[in-house]
């Protein structure tokens, strides 16, 4: 079979070395074997086997490129198994072992800590995306043509062949639907197929997220118990009260100074938990739980918070606490003027003339014993004008949620409650000694411990952000009462919690929680404990894995597909006889009468391009001496270049 223009045939065995300058006659003995033009002669083990191609031979026996094309088609088997397969870490011999899935590997990894395993998973997903399509097409695109091939075979239609062999890509596969104009669910089958490239490449993507690793547990904190307020207090005694200022008076004086950097901090200076007033939360029924909203300003009871000890130091945790405070109500002030003059005030006029502060608290309780009280506090200002204050205290026993993120602690909601010693009446000598103690406890701080000035705790309850500058004299009666008597409640809570449990207020407590087991200070009094709570602790242990097993599903699916096409394709490979000449340019040549390459019907189309590789061809005109134009693909020589005009058959 020749090239009519040419004159001569081109053997297919010859196509190795063409030269169109330089050429000597080699000729073939064989049937297929023509004279043709060329530059060298091919080396011997070239000769050897483009002869041997050449000659005719059964399909069944396989030439050493058919074997090559057999192997790929296991390496794609293998692929497929890597996009199912997981690497299981062992920690003898230290060795990565190829077994399963990515996807199964990622599941088993859900909700397990760090590891050299997850390393490696997590190393393989990042790559995923841009390995995944590339096996896909191959795999897929190879499985695609051997079935054509197969169908071919054995008889198909046009079409069908069409779509299985040209579709190579998602693209390619909806272009072919749209060329063809034969819409049916084998080619949107193709099509779906296709488009799972991009859904496993995005799917192996997000396969595996890392968090932090929560580990739960219980644990046992201890708070200072509400009784210690009546058994371990400076407030018991005259002596206890001298005795006891250097103790309970700093704590005190500091409080206030502090005010304006931690009054709405949720712990007081030395890391104790303040109490909100429950009051002042939103209204709820008596015994149910009010949510503390830190959104708003939030009004606390005292300056000092309750020590607890065992607060994990690491994790959250939260637990319940019992506490007690005074409330304050002062609904009556009033200013006096020339109050030293006024006969109504004889009485405590005089305890001011005594006392080096400007200031004086009175009880006015009759019990001995009780769960309230009452008094007046007297503050003399400039020209022995004087403001009064007539004030009620009652306690509140509370119970409070406590939020911690590691020793971070804020209440997060509090109820009304009733404890053992919320049944037992309050003494009314500590009462009393507290009246007396707090106007004097802060007259040492200032530069002039006399009547030239009010005191510490007077400019104070005037403005608790106030710079207490010296020789100021502070007018109470100018408060609304409601300000002054919430002023009034965190000042006198804050020195009634300065006065007790002394030894554990200012921190530093021991995590040894037997420690707290005995902590009474007299020997004749009853055993004190501090109070245990249960607290339920979130603990953040490094990083864990979380597998989205919706993803792993779908890269499984997908990847055993491919599994399946690979297998298939090597069984389809066996079982054709056919030469694989679907989709190659040198098919074209085959019993082309214009192109005289003649040569082995047998050879794949890879095998046929290889042998005719140095082959100059042409899509262009063959009857150049005609009216209407012929196109065609043929050797170069002498053929016209196509031409707009111009018709063509």
């Amino acid at each position: 079979m020749a090239y009519s223009g040419s004159g001569r045939d081109i053997p297919l065995t010859a196509y190795n070395d063409i030269s169109q300058t330089q050429a000597q006659s080699n000729t073939f003995s064989k049937s297929f074997s023509l004279t043709v033009d060329v530059k060298n002669d091919p080396p011997a083990e070239d000769v050897y086997e483009n002869q041997y191609q050449s000659y005719p031979k059964p399909l069944g026996e396989w030439s050493r490129s058919h074997w090559v094309s057999f192997s790929v088609d296991f390496i794609f088997v293998g692929f497929s198994v890597l996009f199912l397969g997981k690497f299981k870490y062992t920690i003898h011999d230290r060795m990565l072992t190829f077994c399963l899935a990515l996807a199964a590997i990622s599941i088993s990894l859900d909700k397990t800590p760090e590891s050299r395993l997850g390393h490696h998973t997590q190393k393989a997903i990042s790559l995923a995306p841009t390995i995944f399509p590339i096996v896909f097409a191959a795999i897929t695109g190879k499985f695609f043509r051997t079935l054509g091939l197969n169908w071919a075979e054995r008889g198909v239609r046009l079409g069908t062949l069409e779509r299985l062999v040209g579709c190579q890509s998602l693209f390619a596969s909806i272009e072919r639907q749209i060329s063809l104009r034969g819409a049916n669910l084998f080619g949107f089958g193709i099509i779906i197929i296709w488009a799972l490239s991009p859904i496993g490449g995005q799917a192996a993507l997000r396969l595996l997220d890392e968090s932090q690793r929560t580990v739960y547990y219980n644990s046992t904190i201890r708070f200072l118990p509400i009784e210690i307020a009546q058994q371990d207090t400076y407030m018991s005694g005259s002596d206890a009260v001298v005795e006891g200022w250097p103790s309970y008076g700093p704590t005190f004086t500091t409080a206030l100074k502090t005010t304006r950097k931690l009054q709405n901090s949720t712990q007081d200076l030395f890391g104790n938990i303040k109490i909100p007033v429950l009051s002042e939360l939103d209204s709820v029924p008596n015994g149910t739980w009010a949510v503390v909203d830190y959104s708003t300003e939030v009004p606390y009871s005292s300056l000092l918070g309750i020590p607890v000890a065992g607060i994990p130091v690491d994790g959250n945790s939260t637990f319940q606490i019992l506490s007690r405070y005074w409330t304050v109500n002062c609904p009556k002030l009033l200013y006096f003027p020339h109050f030293g003059t006024n006969p109504q005030f004889n009485n405590t006029n005089a305890l001011l003339t005594k006392s080096p502060s400007t200031m004086v608290m009175q009880s006015t309780s009759k019990s001995l014993d009780t769960d309230h009280g009452s008094f007046n506090l007297t503050s003399l200002g400039e020209n022995r004008d004087a403001s009064v204050a007539y004030c009620d205290l009652a306690y509140q026993d509370v119970e409070s949620m406590v939020s911690c993120q590691s020793q971070d602690c804020s209440v997060i909601a509090m109820k009304n409650t009733t404890t053992p010693a919320s049944t037992k009446p309050v003494s009314v000598i500590p009462m009393e000694n507290t009246y007396n103690a707090i106007p004097e406890t802060t007259i040492g701080y200032l530069h002039h411990a006399s009547k030239e000035e009010s005191t510490l705790l007077e400019q104070w309850l005037a403005n608790p952000t106030a710079d207490f500058v010296s020789f100021q004299y502070s007018n109470l009666s100018k408060l609304d009462p409601s300000t002054f008597s919430r002023n009034m409640q965190l000042a006198y809570n804050t020195f009634w919690q300065s006065t007790y449990g002394v030894a554990y207020l200012t921190g530093n407590l021991s995590s040894d929680l037997s420690t707290y087991n005995n902590i009474t200070a007299n020997p004749y009094e009853e055993t004190l404990y501090f109070n245990s709570s249960q607290a339920s602790v979130v603990r953040f242990d490094g990083q864990e894995y979380h597998s989205n097993k919706a993803f792993g599903g779908i890269l499984f699916i997908i990847s055993f597909l491919l599994l399946c096409e690979a297998v298939a394709s090597v069984a389809l490979r066996i079982t054709t006889l056919a030469p694989d000449i679907l989709g190659y340019v040198s098919s074209f040549t085959r019993d082309n009468p214009y192109l005289g390459a003649s040569g082995a019907s047998h050879l794949d189309g890879l095998e046929r391009a290889r042998a005719l590789q140095a082959l100059m061809v042409t899509i262009g005109d063959v009857n150049v001496g005609s009216e209407i134009g012929h196109i065609t693909l043929t050797a170069s020589e002498n053929v016209q270049r196509l031409k707009k005009q111009r018709l063509y058959d």
